[in-house]
């Protein structure tokens, strides 16, 4: 079904939180279920007369419907998932999962989850029976008063415990440093526990199932704090100014309302009673001289001096996110930055913003996310995986692939930042290598040749979201 979800909340928890955390593992789903198969058995024989008067014996097939229980695959492939802070225990390692002490993650599993992995002889068979018959872990059980259910009440959902609930069971997953045989050297070892009953449900070495060595977590910190496991996130880090722009923009409603409601003078001695007015629209007051006993002063408005603080703040809130009307694609004024090649210039410029440190953060982690995956692949494929691959001109390739073709090891680079995750600014250096490569002067002395146009014009044609591009272009004859 795609990474797309828990990618997104991968990022958010990054965002807010400051910490993001994502898994990855690669999952054997199985499905049982009682099928009617068909089968042709021997019937009872047909007897018939000869024509020596011999009586003969006719076997007979009759078709025998009978159940029969059925597990097929579901689903084997990797799987990524997003772990929430409440359920993650990281100790040492300054942030880095693979150099860290301790690693403990908690989920819920089903009664069938726990049992497919005894018959894939990763749970111990006796301890799965022993969590199974201590009862079921609601997901709020013991969570009272937790994150997780104020979350779930301040969302205005329904009860997580319900008798449509499958029963679930607590499972810590371990991942430590300790020294097994006594030789000083550490050894990286994966345990799953049964909180309800401590039971282990296996040890063993994390090489045994990741020969690369990889501790299974992504964790990305949006602001990183010295010696800590877990950074700071964006609420936290804007929380001050918030305060102060929420106060500002108090006190410049409040001065506003004082403002506009009138006040006036009057004279001691004239003939309005001392008592509290109201005064409003289409009221009369009746005054022996109303224009010697009733002054209405003139008041200036002082909400600017609140109005030009409000504006410093948001400069404050611009230079700690780095996210501006320029790095929106905004520049001031009625015209769009990437309209003009000054603009897009000073859109490509921007790259270097604060914005762009953050974006480094998630591109390391993103990095791990592809590596980890990339290595899965090369230890678990077998020769019926098949890979969807868009080919030069636009069409599908499928292409099965086994761990043979994968037997390589491969930098993954990614550099995204604020200018070049820009449309805008895609189509425009994309227009640049075009005009670029055309120049009939280029194509006549021998430095551009038509491969290269062809290939400027898929970069083009991509960079405005075309996909098949064998529909507008084809391929230089002899280019391979």
């Amino acid at each position: 079904k795609g990474i797309e979800e828990p990618v997104e909340m991968w990022i958010n928890n990054w965002i807010n939180s400051g910490t993001g955390i994502l898994k990855t593992r690669w999952v054997n789903e199985y499905c049982s279920f009682v099928d009617v198969e068909t089968t042709p058995t021997l019937g009872a024989p047909k007897f018939s007369i000869g024509p020596d008067g011999q009586e003969l014996s006719t076997p007979t097939i009759i078709m025998e419907e009978k159940e029969k229980q059925v597990t097929i695959p579901r689903f084997k492939g990797p799987v990524v998932d997003p772990v929430q802070l409440e359920d993650f225990v990281m100790v040492g390692g300054k942030g880095d999962p693979d150099q860290a002490d301790l690693i403990i993650h908690r989920y819920y599993m089903t009664a069938s989850d726990l049992w497919s992995m005894v018959d894939q002889g990763i749970f111990n068979k006796e301890a799965v029976e022993k969590v199974i018959e201590s009862g079921e872990s609601r997901l709020s059980a013991g969570l009272n008063n937790n994150i997780k259910t104020q979350r779930a009440e301040l969302a205005g959902k329904a009860s997580l415990d319900t008798e449509n609930d499958l029963d679930r069971y607590e499972i810590l997953e371990a991942y430590t440093k300790t020294d097994v045989d006594g030789s000083g050297i550490a050894s990286d070892i994966v345990t799953w526990i049964a909180n309800i009953t401590g039971a282990q449900l296996r040890t063993t070495y994390l090489y045994r199932i990741i020969p690369t060595g990889e501790r299974p977590f992504s964790v990305i910190q949006f602001h990183k704090r010295p010696g800590q496991e877990y950074g700071t996130g964006l609420l936290e880090l804007l929380h001050p100014l918030t305060v102060e722009l929420d106060a500002l923009h108090n006190i410049k409603i409040d001065f506003g309302m004082i403002t506009a409601n009138p006040i006036f003078f009057y004279r001691s001695s004239s003939s309005l009673q001392p008592e509290k007015l109201q005064v409003e629209p289409g009221m009369g007051i009746p005054v022996d001289n109303p224009q010697t006993d009733v002054f209405f002063p003139q008041r200036p408005s002082g909400t600017g001096f609140f109005g030009n603080e409000e504006q410093l703040i948001q400069t404050y809130i611009e230079r700690l996110t780095g996210i501006s009307d320029l790095s929106l694609g905004a520049m001031s004024g009625s015209q769009g930055a990437a309209r003009t090649a000054t603009g897009a210039r000073a859109l490509m410029g921007e790259s270097n913003t604060n914005l762009d440190v953050h974006l480094r953060h998630l591109n390391r982690g993103w990095k791990k996310v592809i590596r980890t995956l990339f290595h899965m692949l090369q230890n678990r494929i077998d020769g019926e995986f098949v890979f969807r691959i868009t080919g030069q001109d636009g069409s599908d390739i499928f292409k099965k692939v086994n761990t043979y073709d994968l037997a390589m090891d491969v930098d993954f680079e990614v550099s995204s930042n604020s200018a070049n995750s820009n449309k805008s600014i895609q189509v425009e250096t994309a227009q640049q290598i075009l005009a670029l490569v055309s120049n009939p002067l280029y194509l006549q002395i021998g430095i551009t040749k038509p491969e290269n146009v062809y290939e400027a014009l898929r970069n083009y044609l991509s960079a405005i979201g075309q996909k098949d591009l064998h529909r507008f272009i084809s391929k230089p004859e002899g280019y391979e």
